[in-house]
C-alpha cells in the first residue's frame, strides 16, 4: 500500500487518543491528523482536516455519543471513513452504529495488527465484517422487519376501531381502569367492559392487557395522536 492513510481520532479518554497515536506512528503510510476528547472537539477535527478514517468512540461521558454525530461527520466530509473503536459489545450500540453510517467496528481489546488491517480494508473499500457483526445485524435486521409487521397489523386493527372502542382503547392504553372511564364519559360499566370485549376479540388477543403491551412496545398510538 503506497497511499498515506491521513486519520484521526475521538475518545473522551485522551490516555486512549496517545495510545493510538502512539502504536500507529510505528506503521508506514499512516499520518496523524488531530484528536477529539468528546464530540464538539470531534467536529471541528473533521471541519480542519477532513481525514480518510476517523477512530470514533461510541459512548462518551456526555449527552451526545459518538453514534449520534456519524451523520454529522459524513456530511462535513462524505469520504471520511468511520470506524467505531470501543469496549462496549452490545448488540443495539453495534447496529445504530451502522444504521447511522459507520463503515466498521473493532473492538479496543483487539491487537493493533488487527486494528491496522480493519483501517486498512476501510480505506480500501475491501472491509469484511467480522462474523459476530455480520450476524448482530442480521437478527437486528429481522427483529425491525417483524417489529414492521406487527405495527402494521395493529394500526389495520385500530384504524378499524368505531369512534366508541378507539375512545376507549386510548384510554386503556394511557393507563385508566374501565371504571375511570365509565365515570369521566358518563356511561356504565358495563358498556365499558362490552366494548372492551369488542376490542380483544377483533385484536384476537387474550386480554386487553396483552394488547397495551405491544401498544406501548411499540409507541403506536403515537402515530394517532398527530
Amino acid at each position: 500500500m503506497n497511499n498515506i492513510i491521513r486519520w484521526a481520532i475521538c475518545d473522551d479518554a485522551d490516555y486512549i487518543c496517545r495510545n493510538f497515536q502512539l502504536d500507529l506512528s510505528t506503521y508506514d503510510n499512516f499520518k496523524f491528523e488531530g484528536k477529539a476528547n468528546n464530540t464538539s472537539e470531534c467536529l471541528n477535527v473533521i471541519k480542519n482536516t477532513k481525514p480518510d478514517i476517523l477512530l470514533l468512540d461510541i459512548q462518551m461521558q456526555e449527552e451526545k455519543t459518538g453514534i449520534d454525530i456519524i451523520p454529522e461527520i459524513k456530511s462535513i466530509s462524505p469520504k471520511t471513513k468511520v470506524i467505531m473503536v470501543t469496549s462496549f459489545e452490545d448488540s443495539e450500540y453495534i447496529f445504530n452504529a451502522f444504521a447511522n453510517g459507520a463503515d466498521n467496528y473493532v473492538s479496543k481489546t483487539e491487537n493493533i495488527d488487527f486494528i491496522v488491517k480493519t483501517i486498512i480494508n476501510v480505506y480500501n473499500n475491501t472491509s469484511v465484517l467480522r462474523p459476530e457483526i455480520a450476524q448482530i445485524l442480521a437478527n437486528k435486521s429481522k427483529q425491525v422487519a417483524n417489529m414492521q409487521k406487527s405495527m402494521l397489523y395493529l394500526i389495520e386493527i385500530i384504524s378499524k376501531l368505531s369512534t366508541s372502542e378507539y375512545m376507549i382503547f386510548k384510554a386503556v392504553c394511557l393507563g385508566k381502569t374501565y371504571k375511570q372511564i365509565a365515570s369521566e364519559n358518563f356511561i356504565d360499566v358495563s358498556t365499558v367492559r362490552t366494548h372492551g370485549s369488542r376490542i380483544i376479540k377483533k385484536f384476537n388477543a387474550k386480554s386487553m392487557d396483552e394488547i397495551v403491551k405491544a401498544i406501548n412496545e411499540l409507541n403506536v398510538m403515537d402515530l394517532f395522536d398527530k
